[in-house]
């Protein structure tokens, strides 16, 4: 797909004095303090503000293919004022590496899962538990519940502003290997591809794998060179990336109902006239929404495709995978105390 590419500069008047206890960023800033000036001098002068919105989706996704929409629909509002450029396959680097950069002042933008916004806000992680949501309808309600607006609030007082809150569903992750793992005890010994999401490690152990951590954009290379045996994401981001050219068993593991959201530096987001947040915020919640109705409607058309492409799927025993996972809940003394419970009440699970 043709990236449509958009002028960037950007503007912010100050980078982050301090950070909410118990929150807090890491890594060096790429923007130098002049170009920070610089940026600042062109805002002020009334210049058109930029951002670039890196992810490490894969561009033939449908998820990749609404957040040109979005950059498009949040351009045609901002009429000059403001722009976006969108980068997708981790061109701009794997998400580690965006999200410090945003979370330093740098005008930039990424679609992420909450639990790797672990530096700025751990409780947020919970969003992103194995077998937490009965189905996607509690994604949302999660996110503009108390609770959810906690977090969030939480999360930009830190240094990243959510814009969606977390209320855009990414995908029902299941597992793609080289065997079925639908039971398991087939869990045993099975080099497991991870980010470095520490919620997504412990839930990898708790299945009895051995997690491996490996950039998405070297995911598939590992798979054909048995660096790893299996990974994990939802089937339309599975089928975009090609893993099932060298994996050819799916186990429908369905162990995360998995949210994503917008994100932006506060700084950023701070420095903008108020009509431009608002509209931000709006497409932001816009695109949670249609994307959402996308992703479903693609998950079933893509497993179609899948198995005509000769990939086996199987279901696996989810209760006791469900009850392997519990124990992922006990692995995190930074979250707050009685997270899960509150997460639980919240959707009215208790």
């Amino acid at each position: 797909m043709k990236m449509r590419k958009v002028i960037v500069f950007a503007a912010v008047t100050a980078l982050a004095a301090g950070m909410m206890s118990g929150c807090g960023g890491s890594g060096q800033n790429k923007t130098s303090g002049s170009e920070v000036k610089a940026a600042g001098a062109e805002q002020q002068s009334g210049k058109k503000i930029t951002l670039k919105f890196a992810h490490s989706i894969p561009s033939d996704s449908v998820i990749s293919k609404d957040i040109e929409t979005f950059a498009e629909k949040v351009n045609e509002r901002c009429d000059g004022r403001l722009e976006i450029q969108v980068f997708a396959d981790s061109v701009m680097g794997d998400d580690d590496a965006v999200i410090e950069q945003i979370g330093r002042g740098s005008y930039m933008m990424n679609y992420v899962d909450p639990a790797l916004l672990k530096d700025y806000c751990p409780d947020y992680a919970i969003m992103f538990a194995p077998y937490l949501y009965d189905d996607v309808s509690e994604i949302k309600e999660l996110a503009f519940s108390e609770f959810g607006e906690d977090l969030a609030q939480k999360c930009a007082d830190a240094g990243i502003t959510v814009l969606d809150n977390m209320s855009g569903y990414y995908g029902t992750r299941q597992t793609i290997a080289t065997h079925s793992v639908a039971d398991l005890s087939e869990m045993k010994g099975v080099k497991f591809r991870v980010p470095s999401t520490p919620l997504q490690i412990e839930m990898v152990k708790a299945m009895g794998a051995s997690p491996t951590t490996v950039a998405f954009s070297e995911v598939y290379t590992a798979l054909q060179q048995g660096v790893c045996d299996a990974m994990e994401n939802p089937l339309s981001l599975i089928y975009a990336a090609k893993f099932q050219e060298v994996a050819k068993h799916v186990t429908m593991t369905s162990h995360i109902i998995a949210p994503d959201g917008i994100i932006i530096s506060t700084d950023v987001y701070k420095s903008l006239d108020e009509d431009l947040q608002t509209i931000l915020k709006e497409e932001a919640v816009s695109f949670a929404e249609y994307t959402t109705e996308h992703v479903l409607a693609d998950e079933e058309a893509i497993k179609e495709k899948m198995e005509a492409e000769g990939v086996e799927f199987h279901e696996a025993d989810t209760e006791a995978f469900k009850e392997a996972c519990q124990v992922v809940y006990t692995k995190f003394p930074e979250w707050s105390e009685g997270l899960y419970d509150r997460a639980k009440k919240a959707l009215g699970h208790e």
